[in-house]
Order: C-alpha cells, then structure tokens, then sequence
C-alpha cells in the first residue's frame, strides 16, 4: 500500500465531470480495503491477452475509482508495467468518443497521484529498449487531454529515456509540442539533439514549439525557444511541406509569435520561399496585417524581389463575413497594408491594385438594401457606415499604369454611389483632394454612365447624381468637367427630387458647350428648378468663383434661343435683368433689353443682391 498519498475521488456520471483532492479528510479502513479487494479480484479474473476483456476491465477499473476514499493503491503490487502503460493508452484513447473524455483523464490522474513511475523495459543486454509507444506519444494537442500531459510526464519522468514511437516521434517532441519549457530543458541538458525531425512530417523541434496548443501554456512558447536556442538549433530547417517555422508562423499570421522567433532566432532566411513558392511578406501581405509587413521589413526583406499576392490567395480566409464591420475592417487593413509597403518604396501596379479592388468588391461594402433598390442612395443606415470607407482613393495615388476597366469590377450602381461620395466631402478637408482624385480617376478611365432602365426598358431620369450634388461654392467647382465625361449623354438630363437637372447644372457652372447639346435635344430653355424658381438664365447669370467667371457664353446661347422669356422672375422676384444690373454687366443689360427684357418692370437690386455684385466687380477686376 503507498504510504503517501490519501486521496477522495468524486466522479459524477460517464462524462459530466470529476473532482480530485488529497490529503485533509478522514479515511474509511473497510471501504479502502474492499476496494483494494475488489480491484484485486478483477485484475486476477481477466486473461490479459484477450483485448475484449481488457478493454471491459478498464471501465469496471474507472467506475471503482468513484467514491475512492483514504490511501492510494500501489499498482505495482497488482499490475505489470506492460498492463498499467496499456491502461494509460487506453485511458488516452477515449474509444466512448466522450466530449471531455473524463474516464480517462481520471484514470491517468489517479496513476499519477499515486506516485506510480514507469519503470523502462531492457533489451538482451539490459539496456532500455526506447522503440516503445507510450500514452504520451498519442495525445492529440487538438483534444480537450491536453492537460493530461502534466500527470503523464509524472509517470513517464526520466529524461535520459527518450521513447519514440513507430513514426519517429519523441517524448522529447512531445514536451517542445506541448510547450513544456522545464522538461525540455531536462532533455537539453541531457544531450538531446535540438534539431532532431519527426520524420514523418520533418518537423523540427523549433516547428513543434511554435505550433503551441490551446489550453496548455499557450503563451510559454517563449520559454521553449529559448532554451532550444541555447541548443544551436537551425531555424532554416524546412518540414516535409517544404516550410521553415517562420514560414509557419507568417502564414498562419500569428503576430505574437513571430516577434518571438524573429527576437530569437536571428540567423534565418527572411526572404526564402515555402513549399508553396511564398515569402513571408507575401504571407503577411496576403493576410491583410500591416504590423507583421512591417516586422517583416524591418528584419531585412528585400522589396525588388516581392511579389504582390495572388488573388488566389490574398485576404483567404477573410471572404464570405457576415457582419459589415469585419468587412468594413478588412477593407482598411488592405488599404494600410499597401501604404506601409509604398511607405518601404513599393510601386503598386496595376494587376496589384485589381486583386484589392476585387476583393473590395467581393466585401459587399456597397451592397444594396433588400427592397430598397429604388432608394438606394436614400438608405441611411448604409450611408452611415459607409461614409467611413476611404479606400479606392488611397490606391490612385501615383498611378502610373494602365488605367483598368472599372465596368469589370464595379456595377454601375457602385460607380455612382462612390462619385456622389467623393463629392460628398464627409471628412470637411477644404479642398477635398481625395475626391477629386477620385472624380478625375474615373473619368481618365474613360468610364461612361449607362442608365437605368425600368421595367419598359426606358431610361429612368429620376436620380439623384454626382452633378446634382457639387456646390457651387466649394472648391469641387472644378470636378464638373470630369462629371460630365462620365454622365456624357444629353439625351438623359437626369432630375434629382428637387427638380434639379443635368441642364440646370450646365447652365449654373456656365458650360455652354453642353447647354448647347442640350438644347440642340430639345431642351427647354424656360425650365424651372421648382424649389427656387430659377431659370437656365437666372442659373447661367449667377456664374461661379473660379469657374469661368466672366464666361457668360450660356446665357448669350440662352438668349440667342427666339423662345426664351427673359421677363420670367425667381422665387424671391429677381429677373435676370436685375441680376445683371447687380453685376454691373452693361452688355449683358443691354443684350436683355435686345432680347425682350421689359426695363418698367426694372426694380433697383436688392440691398443685399447689390453688395454681392459689387464683391464680384471687386474680385474680377
């Protein structure tokens, strides 16, 4: 009987859950004895050759163990070291296929705990015979057994006795897989090779160190590699997938450990490929991490040899959220990783900037509303979010290529969404160069609007577009022109819900080319913005700042027009006449006067009318 250890076992049902606690308990001598008895009578029943019997003994020998109260067993005295390392394999195994597998992690438990130590099995000559399976080889780090290792390295606890199993593994792999920084330690010091492989896979024992585990000291990986390190370890040995542990680690984008490795390890290849014919910048490009581009630049990778990422596997693994902020998140984790790598000098090209904006597109962060296309523009809730997406802009910043084919990545509804973002401004920047960037972009790529068409096929002209929105007072005067490259088409004089046309804009920004194409269509030169009350030629008289503003061309083509009435007052009863005669426009007034302007019906500018004109005299002249 082992003198050491007492010991109460409570074990409630096949796999719910089960306590162990020693020592500070009263023991009870008959129920300790008929245990011990029974246990005794069961092993003496069992022919141990026969796996049925073995196998149903180890339940029975599990199920006494509930309710175990005072001393623990001895197990030499009844078992054969062979039987009692077939019972922890056993134990390992979990053939109940149990969620937690408690049977089994009480029966190593209880081994453990009562002081059992494996004893080696010795060949002819009496020297250990190491080619043995043991419970520690087969514990898969994915199950919840983990923390079983601990009690199996209590049992299985010399250092010199390096099992390995039947494909190479170590007890000494075992400890670098789990994390077990002393017990590696104890094998290091005892002579273990550091750079011995698994052969099956090729892992070296720095491969298995960094692969951690979930549950058992899975931030103590530091602690292993440390002690590997001081065991001149060759950190540029490939496994049999032809990967290096850093490849590894940059290709799981596993931040933490690569700091460690790369603090470690400095002897190593930064630009060598894996299996695959990757670098780790590729890796960390491709998994959208600006912090590990950044680690992996500033340990020396060569920018002249990379290579942009593949869309076959740039973002894997980030496609397919559902939640718009992870999207959302993504999408500016792309965008910064190409502003750290043009930060190092890297020049985007054009086949690089296509995999982002495919997988920008992909994102859905302008997917329309479910039943909501016909407002989509009007969908707040999206606006809301989407107001602070900010990255096809960043990636036109000294384009020098080819410029692409937006048709082939952007519908048409994307493309008129992002140009009334551009205009929008939301960041209030006072030239808003960002958008202009944008504007101008689109119209050197020589995209053209195609409308939308309703259920007859016909062009649908109530829509709200990019030309509507551009005040006439900022500083995005001169994006009009772009503008209009894109919305080309005179035949499709848009109107937005204020009764605000792609006509009016022309004549309001004073481009008389296109008032000329308008009305060329059939335009009618008497059409009224209905909210103000303005004319084309109240539109073509207000001018601009910095648009053409002596160019009064359209209200010169206006007036040229026999149809026109140039009598027609606006919402605050201002006529074109008054607005000239504000202006200090002499040949305008008297062009008026020319074309019909009715003088009696004169009344002096509006005190406020007056000091505008005058301001504008003061400018122009």
């Amino acid at each position: 009987m082992n003198d050491c250890i007492q010991a109460r076992i409570v074990w409630y049902s096949s796999d719910s859950c089960f306590y162990f606690v020693e020592d500070g308990f009263g023991t009870n001598a008959y129920m300790e004895q008929d245990k011990l008895e029974r246990l005794r009578s069961m092993r003496a029943k069992i022919n141990w050759k026969l796996k049925k019997q073995r196998r149903s003994f180890y339940r029975d020998f599990t199920e006494l163990l509930v309710g175990w109260l005072g001393q623990l067993p001895d197990l030499r005295e009844i078992f054969r070291g062979v039987e009692i390392d077939w019972l922890l394999q056993e134990a390992v195994r979990n053939r109940e296929k149990t969620q937690h597998n408690y049977r089994g992690r009480l029966f190593i438990r209880f081994v453990a705990r009562s002081q059992y130590k494996h004893v080696p099995w010795l060949d002819r000559e009496g020297r250990p015979n190491l080619r043995r399976t043991t419970a520690l080889h087969r514990i898969d780090p994915s199950s919840t057994m983990c923390d079983a290792v601990h009690d199996l390295f209590q049992i299985y606890d010399r250092h010199d006795l390096n099992y390995v199993d039947s494909h190479g593994y170590t007890h000494f792999h075992v400890a670098c897989r789990f994390n077990l920084h002393v017990k590696v330690g104890h094998f290091l010091r005892l002579g273990q090779d550091p750079n011995q492989l698994v052969p099956r896979t090729g892992d070296s024992p720095l491969h298995l160190a960094f692969q951690g585990i979930e549950g058992v000291d899975q931030r103590n990986y530091e602690s292993a590699v440390r002690l590997l390190r001081r065991g001149d370890i060759d950190p540029n040995v490939a496994n049999a997938e032809g990967s290096t542990p850093m490849q590894i680690i940059f290709k799981n984008n596993e931040m933490s450990k690569a700091k460690t490795f790369l603090k470690y390890c400095r002897t190593i290849n930064i630009d060598d490929r894996d299996g695959m014919g990757r670098t780790p910048l590729q890796w960390a490009v491709a998994n959208l991490n600006p912090r590990m581009v950044d680690l992996v630049l500033d340990h020396g990778a060569v920018l002249s040899n990379f290579v942009f990422p593949t869309e076959s596997y740039f973002a894997r693994g980030k496609r397919g959220m559902s939640s718009f902020d992870n999207r959302l998140h993504c999408a500016m984790q792309a965008i910064e990783v190409v502003r750290r790598l043009e930060s190092k000098g890297y020049e985007l090209s054009l086949s690089d900037a296509l995999t982002i904006m495919e997988f920008i597109t992909e994102l859905r962060l302008f997917e329309v509303t479910r039943g909501r296309r016909e407002h989509w523009n009007d969908d707040e809730d999206f606006a809301r979010r989407a107001k602070r997406i900010q990255i096809i802009p960043e990636l036109l910043v000294d384009w020098n290529d080819q410029l692409p084919n937006l048709k082939e990545i952007f519908r048409g509804i994307e493309i008129g969404w992002l140009l009334q973002e551009a205009v929008r401004n939301r960041e209030k920047t006072q030239h808003n160069y960002r958008g202009r960037l944008f504007i101008r972009f689109v119209a050197r790529s020589q995209y053209k609007h195609v409308p939308w068409l309703d259920h007859e096929d016909r062009p649908k002209l109530r829509r709200t577009t990019a030309l509507h929105r551009i005040d006439p007072s900022s500083t995005m005067c001169d994006a009009v022109h772009d503008l209009f490259q894109i919305y080309d088409r005179h035949d499709l004089n848009y109107v937005d819900s204020r009764g605000y046309t792609h006509f009016h804009v022309a004549c309001r920004f004073n481009l008389h080319v296109k008032v000329g194409h308008f009305l060329r269509l059939g335009q009618d030169p008497n059409q009224l913005v209905p909210r103000t009350g303005d004319s084309p030629l109240h539109l073509a008289f207000q001018g601009i700042e910095g648009v053409d503003q002596r160019n009064y061309e359209s209200a010169i083509l206006l007036l040229r027009r026999g149809n026109i009435d140039p009598n027609v007052a606006n919402a605050e009863g201002s006529t074109p006449l008054q607005w000239a005669v504000a202006n200090h426009l002499p040949d305008m007034v008297d062009l008026l006067l020319n074309r019909g302007a009715k003088l009696s019906q004169l009344r002096f500018p509006h005190r406020e009318l007056l000091r505008q004109g005058i301001q504008r005299s003061v400018v122009v002249g």
